[in-house]
């Protein structure tokens, strides 16, 4: 890990996705970087800020947790740091930018440092902490993803492709009518000139998480054509319950056995997926939000090769 700049205050490494001037890639993490770069591109992407990397070793060293890392347990760490009081300065800096976002609900997402490469992604191996309200949860899905540095499956992961800080996004929650994922690359084919797209009802974390059932889509960019589609039965929807907290409902009797996105949508869809994939060069993984009919780019990364 690096040393916080001292000259930097902790409210200068709490950034604001999409101005000019960002911190290099590896203050913000991939998730994040990816993110800024959409942004200020004109991608239809939720406003939202990030706590750099800086700030999570700022706390780790006001914490006196710094000095404890080499050689610690993982379960230690995390059990220390969700267990610990986020310094005065760094809470205040995360509450200020929480402020100018208007105080929302938001969804708060790690972004690990040279996560998501070409031939590495870390997709999954961090928490993420949805529909979020409120100052005091703020701070502790903070700690929940500082913390998910040291899980299990993070630590392993870490050890091979060699990530070893990270900094968290917030972002304004869509609380979506449907959500999912878009390939720009057939993954089953291998064939560029088509894109994958699966919806499902509600959040696309059910989704990503093999909890809900979904439709299956596949468009051809050339026109964002849909050239074949498998409309799912969809009983159950991963939504909001309450603030801080997400779970599977029923989805309404009459949409049960609706497509989730219109063709017109599936069309606007690809058209953005277009931009996205040529903006980086690569064929990319996105997911997604639909909310009265706009779509929303919630994050993006290279589709792997491991």
């Amino acid at each position: 890990m690096t040393t916080p700049t001292q000259a930097e205050t902790a409210r200068e490494q709490v950034v604001v996705l999409g101005l000019p001037d960002a911190p290099p890639a590896e203050a913000l993490g991939g998730k994040a970087a990816r993110l800024d770069e959409m942004i200020r591109s004109g991608l239809p992407v939720p406003p939202a800020f990030c706590l750099t990397t800086g700030l999570f070793e700022r706390f780790l060293r006001d914490g006196g947790l710094a000095a404890d890392i080499e050689g610690a347990e993982p379960a230690k760490l995390r059990e220390r740091i969700l267990a610990s009081e986020i310094p005065e300065e760094i809470a205040s800096a995360v509450l200020d930018a929480y402020g100018d976002l208007g105080r929302p609900r938001v969804a708060v997402r790690s972004s690990a440092s040279r996560e998501d490469s070409a031939s590495h992604s870390f997709a999954g191996q961090h928490d993420t902490v949805l529909d979020i309200a409120g100052d005091e949860a703020l701070l502790d899905a903070v700690k929940v993803c500082w913390a998910s540095l040291w899980s299990e499956r993070a630590s392993a992961y870490r050890s091979a492709a060699g990530a070893g800080s990270i900094a968290v996004v917030v972002q304004r929650m869509v609380h979506a009518d449907a959500g999912g994922v878009l390939f720009t690359r057939d993954p089953i084919s291998g064939r560029a000139d088509r894109f994958v797209v699966e919806a499902c009802w509600g959040l696309g974390e059910g989704l990503v998480a093999g909890k809900v059932a979904s439709d299956f889509f596949l468009i051809d960019p050339d026109g964002a054509r849909v050239v074949e589609r498998k409309v799912r039965y969809k009983v159950t929807k991963c939504a909001p319950l309450e603030p801080g907290s997400v779970g599977l409902v029923k989805v309404d009797a009459a949409a049960r056995n609706a497509p989730c996105l219109t063709d017109a949508q599936l069309a606007g869809l690809a058209e953005l997926a277009v931009r996205v994939r040529d903006h980086y060069g690569a064929d990319q993984d996105i997911e997604w939000a639909s909310r009265d009919g706009e779509p929303y780019l919630l994050q993006a990364r290279p589709i792997t090769t491991a």
